[in-house]
């Protein structure tokens, strides 16, 4: 059995009004639309690292839980994650983790088998996401996609380019399930 297309569809007072027949053309608009929402209705967080973020001390990394933490509300499902550099610096690689945590007890594990990160090569504003080629970025590679309500995600930067980098930040899109 096919899944039905996702459109996003307006429905008219005629088509439900009372007394009025249900059809399968009426029923086929409910099922596309239902579809729409599945699949359309995303959030988002967003981790950044604003201003220069290259540290005085490179020994002194990685730094764990930057910017903020997210707790999912509901059970969750990630479909994408996005990296993007605002200012490249001088030489190196940035690279970022997102760590998750299950609500109850539990260690901080990597949601990635291929963390995202940039070199130094990389053009100023410039953007890689899943299954992406761009020049000087490796693109992430999820390992983890499902998350239950509660469970906890935060950024971790475990490299950063040397020199003057100005801002970068780690995009996830995520949706009930």
């Amino acid at each position: 059995m096919g899944v039905v297309e996702s459109i996003r569809s307006m429905f008219y007072d005629e088509e439900v009004r009372f007394r009025s027949s249900v059809s399968e053309s009426l029923m086929a608009k409910i099922a596309r639309s239902v579809n729409f929402i599945n699949t359309a209705h995303t959030e988002r967080a967003v981790f950044t690292l604003s201003g220069n973020y290259s540290p005085a001390n490179p020994g002194s990394l990685p730094f764990l839980g930057i910017d903020q933490s997210i707790i999912f509300a509901k059970n969750s499902e990630i479909v994408a994650v996005n990296i993007w550099n605002r200012k490249t610096g001088a030489t190196g690689t940035t690279e970022l983790d997102i760590k998750w945590k299950p609500q109850v007890g539990g260690v901080w594990q990597s949601i990635f088998s291929t963390t995202p990160k940039f070199n130094s090569s990389v053009a100023d504003f410039t953007a890689c996401g899943i299954g992406d080629t761009v020049a000087g970025f490796v693109a992430p590679v999820l390992t983890k996609t499902n998350y239950d309500a509660k469970d906890m995600i935060r950024m971790d930067l475990l490299q950063a380019v040397s020199g003057q980098p100005n801002g970068c930040s780690l995009e996830i899109i995520y949706r009930p399930r």
